[in-house]
Order: C-alpha cells, then sequence, then structure tokens
C-alpha cells in the first residue's frame, strides 16, 4: 500500500508533472537548486539526433538557435543541454517570455549569458503573434553576446520568417531505451539492452512514450525493486507499465458502485487527505457532506458502519496504523482529478472546500500538501483564476496565518507549463499594486526569491524592484533585500540590476539611489569590481546622485582598502565617475571627513591617511594639479 510519488495516466488531456516541489525550496535557495537540476538533467541526458550540430552552432556569442522535433522528445530538456555545453559559461539559464503587457519593464540580455524561449505549446496563429519577439530577441542577442534557444512549436517551421530559417536545426527522438536505462542508472538499476526487452509491454510503451512518461517509469520500476523485492525483474517492469496506465475508468466503476453522497464523499476526503489520519479524513468529509448540503438526518452516527469499515466499503482506501492510504500507485491522484472533472458543477463548492486548509488537525506538512495537490487540480482543468482567487482570500486584510500555503500555491502555478504565464502576470499585477497586505506583499517576495529565480530570474527581478519602489511600508524593505542579495549571489543579475537601476534612476530616483548606493558596497560587489556595469554604476550614481547618498558607499569602499583589500583600481574609478568638478569636489571632501574619523578612531591612522593621500593624488591629477601629496602613488593604484 502506498500513496502517490510521482505522475499517473489520468485520462485523456494534456499530463502536467511536477518534477520537484518548489514551494519547500529555503529562502534564497533557488539558485543553488536550479544549478543542482541542470547537473542532474546532464548527467541522464541522452543526445538525438543532430543535437551536436545544434550544440556547435550555440557556441559562437551572439548565436541563436531555433530548436525543432518531434513533441514528447525532451526538446526543452536538449536547449538547456546545449547551453550547458558551452565553454566558459556558468550561472543562470534564464527562461524568457513573450508577455507584451511587460514588454517595456524588462531587464536587457546580458553579455555572455544564456537564455531560452519555450514556444512548444504555441500554435500558428499564437506564433505568427510572437514572431516579431522573437526577432527582436535573436537581434540583442546577436548585439550583447549571449546565446538563445527557441524551442519551436513542431510542424510550423514553414510559418518562419524567412530569415529565420537558417537559424533552424531539427533534432530527432533520442534512443529510448537508452533513455531508460540512464533513468534506471541513477536509481542504482545496472542493466542491459537485452534487459529491457523481456517485457512486450514494456517495449510497446517506451516505443512511443514520451521522454517524461519515460523518466517516471524508471522512478515505478525502483518502487517495484523496494516493495516487491522477490518478484522480479520482468514482474516489476510490467506493474509499473501498469501503473503508467489510465485510471480515470476504475474511479468510474467505483463511483457506479456508490451513488449515494456519503461514500462518495468520503471517496473524496481521503483522497485529497490521502497520508493523513483517520480523523482528518472523516472531518474533511463530514465538512464537504455539510457544504454540499447532502447529510442524511436520519442515519446517526452510532448505527453506522464503523469508520474503517466505511473506508473499506468505498473501495481501494485502506486504514493502517491510523493513516489513510490508497491500495494502487497514483491512485488518489486519479480519484481527485476525476472529481474535479467530471462534476463540473461542484468544482466551485470542490475548491472552497479543499481550501479550509487551516484545520488544527493538519501538521504544517499536510496542510503544504493538500494545498500543492490543490492547485494542480485547479491547473489541470483551466481553474488558474479560481486558484489566484483562493489565494488573494488567503492574503486579504482580514487573513493571516496562510502565507506559507499562498507560497505553495503560487509556486506551482507559476510553473505551470500551460497556465504559468497568467500566475506570473498577476505577480507582477500585484507587485505594482502598491497598496498589498503584509501578507500578499510577503508571498510575492518570497514566489519570486524561491521559484521564479529558478527559471525566471529576469522576472523575479523585475517583480522584486517593482514592489521595492512602490511596496511601501508593508513590502518595500524586503523585497528590496532579496533583489539585492539575489544580484550579489549571481553575476549575471548584478550586471543586469545594475543596468536596471540606472535606466530607471528619474522614476522614483530616492529609491532607485539607495538600492544602487547599496549594491555599489564591497559587502555587494566585490566580485564585481573593474567590470563594465560596475563602472557604470558608480557613473550614474555620482552624476545623478546628491553626494549624501553615495558617501556611506565610499566610505566603506575606504574602509576596505584600508584594511589592505585588493581592490585595483576602485580609486581610480571613483575618480573616473565623478568627472565632473563639483563631483570631484564633493568626493573630495568624502574622503577628508573619511580621513579625519579614521585618524581619530582605534585601529591604523596612518594606513588611514595613506589611503586618503592616494585618492587625494588622483582628484590633483584629474584636475591638472600637479601636486605630489606625500605617501600618495604617483602611478595607477596597485592595492
Amino acid at each position: 500500500m502506498y500513496d502517490t510519488h510521482g505522475a499517473v495516466n489520468t485520462g485523456k488531456g494534456t499530463q502536467n508533472v511536477y518534477i520537484a516541489a518548489p514551494s519547500y525550496t529555503p529562502p534564497r535557495e533557488g539558485l543553488r537548486m536550479a544549478r543542482e537540476e541542470r547537473e542532474r538533467l546532464v548527467a541522464l541526458f541522452v543526445p538525438p539526433a543532430r543535437f551536436g550540430v545544434a550544440v556547435e552552432r550555440i557556441a559562437k556569442p551572439g548565436s541563436t538557435v531555433l530548436l525543432d522535433g518531434p513533441p514528447g522528445a525532451g526538446r526543452h530538456a536538449a536547449a538547456t543541454v546545449m547551453l550547458c555545453r558551452i565553454r566558459g559559461t556558468s550561472g543562470v539559464i534564464s527562461e524568457l517570455t513573450l508577455d507584451r503587457a511587460e514588454e517595456d519593464d524588462r531587464l536587457p540580455l546580458s553579455p555572455g549569458q544564456r537564455y531560452t524561449i519555450d514556444l512548444s505549446r504555441h500554435g500558428a496563429d499564437q506564433y505568427t503573434a510572437v514572431e516579431r519577439s522573437v526577432r527582436a530577441y535573436r537581434a540583442e542577442c546577436e548585439e550583447v553576446g549571449a546565446h538563445l534557444v527557441v524551442v519551436l512549436p513542431h510542424g510550423l517551421r514553414r510559418h518562419l520568417d524567412a530569415q529565420l530559417q537558417p537559424l533552424v536545426v531539427s533534432v530527432g527522438r533520442p534512443n529510448a531505451l537508452g533513455v531508460l536505462r540512464s533513468h534506471l542508472r541513477a536509481h542504482g538499476l545496472r542493466t542491459t539492452a537485452a534487459d529491457l526487452t523481456v517485457s512486450e509491454k514494456l517495449v510497446s510503451f517506451i516505443a512511443t512514450a514520451s521522454m517524461r512518461d519515460i523518466a517516471w517509469l524508471a522512478v515505478r520500476i525502483d518502487h517495484g525493486r523496494t516493495t516487491k523485492p522477490s518478484a522480479g525483474w520482468s514482474a516489476w517492469c510490467e506493474d509499473a507499465v501498469k501503473e503508467m496506465g489510465d485510471q480515470s475508468s476504475d474511479v468510474a466503476k467505483l463511483l457506479n458502485k456508490h451513488s449515494e453522497c456519503r461514500p462518495r464523499a468520503l471517496l473524496l476526503a481521503a483522497a485529497m487527505y490521502s497520508g493523513t489520519s483517520v480523523d482528518v479524513v472523516h472531518h474533511a468529509a463530514q465538512r464537504l457532506l455539510k457544504r454540499l448540503e447532502c447529510e442524511d438526518p436520519e442515519a446517526h452516527p452510532l448505527v453506522r458502519p464503523d469508520f474503517s469499515r466505511q473506508l473499506a466499503d468505498v473501495g481501494g482506501v485502506s486504514e493502517s496504523g491510523g493513516v489513510v492510504r490508497f491500495d494502487r500507485w497514483a491512485q488518489d491522484e486519479a480519484v481527485r482529478l476525476h472529481f474535479w472533472r467530471y462534476f463540473p458543477d461542484l468544482r466551485g463548492e470542490f475548491i472552497t472546500w479543499a481550501a479550509e486548509v487551516g484545520d488544527t488537525l493538519l501538521s504544517p506538512e499536510q496542510r503544504l500538501r493538500v494545498v500543492e495537490r490543490l492547485a494542480e487540480l485547479c491547473l489541470r482543468t483551466d481553474g488558474q483564476d479560481e486558484l489566484l482567487a483562493v489565494v488573494e482570500s488567503w492574503t486579504g486584510p482580514n487573513q493571516s496565518g496562510l502565507v506559507a500555503e499562498s507560497i505553495a500555491a503560487l509556486g506551482r502555478g507559476a510553473c505551470d507549463e500551460r497556465h504559468g504565464r497568467a500566475v506570473r502576470a498577476r505577480l507582477y499585477h500585484w507587485a505594482r499594486e502598491g497598496t498589498l497586505t503584509p501578507d500578499r506583499a510577503q508571498v510575492v517576495v518570497q514566489v519570486c526569491e524561491r521559484v521564479l529565480v529558478a527559471s525566471y530570474p529576469n522576472e523575479a527581478l523585475v517583480r522584486l524592484h517593482n514592489l521595492a519602489v512602490r511596496g511601501g511600508v508593508n513590502g518595500s524593505d524586503h523585497a528590496r533585500e532579496s533583489m539585492l542579495q539575489l544580484a550579489a549571489r549571481e553575476r549575471a543579475l548584478y550586471d543586469q540590476v545594475i543596468g536596471r537601476l540606472c535606466e530607471a534612476l528619474p522614476k522614483r530616483a530616492d529609491a532607485n539611489l539607495v538600492m544602487l548606493a547599496e549594491l555599489l558596497g564591497p559587502e555587494r560587489s566585490r566580485d564585481a569590481l573593474r567590470r563594465r556595469a560596475w563602472r557604470r554604476g558608480w557613473c550614474h550614481l555620482m552624476s545623478r546622485g546628491d553626494p549624501t547618498r553615495w558617501k556611506p558607499a565610499v566610505h566603506l569602499w575606504l574602509n576596505a582598502l584600508m584594511r589592505g583589500s585588493h581592490a585595483p583600481g576602485v580609486l581610480d574609478d571613483f575618480v573616473a565617475a565623478a568627472r565632473r568638478a563639483d563631483c570631484l569636489t564633493a568626493l573630495y571632501r568624502t574622503s577628508y571627513e573619511w580621513s579625519r574619523q579614521s585618524s581619530t578612531a582605534k585601529g591604523a591612522p596612518q594606513e588611514a591617511r595613506q589611503t586618503a593621500a592616494r585618492l587625494w593624488q588622483k582628484i590633483d591629477d584629474a584636475q591638472g594639479l600637479s601636486i605630489s601629496v606625500p605617501g600618495a602613488a604617483s602611478s595607477r593604484e596597485t592595492v
């Protein structure tokens, strides 16, 4: 007996599979987890035909490759691995979206960085509408020397603009047996090609299965080995293939067997709260009956069968050690989806019932699990608007305590293949709203730093920046700190944030100047010294900001230089950034004030005077005053 641990075929239509649970990511660990996932993908990857051609084309800075191939062949994975194989590159791989609402509010592409655009779900009409944006990104990529892979809709190559046709590389379907062996090897199962042909059902399944389904098949085979070690390889494979089949007909048979409200409510409650206690499931079933107004007032609880018998009568549900579980793999998921899909008139009531997660009987982990199940059901039945409405109710002015649950729901939604764009658009709207409740502001920040930054770092930073300058007392500080920390941890993000703050200075100048000064300080920018973006930031800060804005950052740098920090050229960059006479004068006064304070304080007064003297000499040189200052370096500094 076991609970859901992976994907299941629950009927016709799109099968959305979630490999990881982004809502459980610790704060600011999204970048690390994304890197580890890419490393895992590269290790498992089996190259399709013509993959080498695509890798060769994308290697040159400024290159764009339009990737075509059959559905289910792992084109998105191929795009990621292509970018990982570019020599001399590291850091984030950003997935770009073509949302016209954000067209004028996005981060520019960064030199040497890697990007993808996934258009695999676009139809011909949809592609025609976004092709202009594809061409614009391609031109920008070429200009700055970035690398871009666009995953095309299959079969739509003939709709491409003639200028884009030479950029297309059509890859084939990877060797399915090789893919399965690779995933089994990751689970510690060493197999030969002959092992994978002992079961006709296995061979038939993988012949047409998507690469994603093959990955989940390996999970199921490994589960069979763990739970039934004596059954043997052939049995593990056949059971795994069977579990990958469609369970919706089995659920329909269960419902036909039970036409009354009570067993059906119990079945849905057991599925929604699978893995929790008998008390939780019983309480949930009672709440559902009450909400649907189908309680039987004539049947006293004492004359009904006990709850264990009721579970057994439903079929496929068991209670062991006080915990309710389904007997078949992923049957609980199939039951949930069947109710959501085939009782559309009750879907709203189901959502309201499932959203009542403040139940004291649930542990925090169980609440998050229920919320993720609710989010998945809404997304698979095109109920993204209902999911967003639930989160709004949880984070409204009169609600509190459901922040983690809101993050879990939006974390699922923001990465969904079909509806993620709509969820991220709502996050963008909230970030620009300016009047968020404390809970909602916290949710926006944490979804950006935990979830979006892993695949959509550009979008995460845009939302954090908007909230930082518009969020008021409820969101600005947290959003600003989150954005600055993310930028300081990743070179590409640092350069992009510097560029955005410089361009945004005329608007909401006070907030942008504060963030720019903080990002240019030694603690945030030690790895960014002498780069173009760092110098540009200082030029904008000194030329457009009052000296009181940048004085603390200069003081911090002088402290670092006094302590012997190896930061070549910092003083030269300060003088170059000041440029104008009034700025040079302000820089001199700032360093003179620092020198007096540092010389009288405990520590190293001699080092402080020497550091200030070197800066004064450079200021004099910039103004054409060749006055030698004792202790100053006559040539470019070498600290």
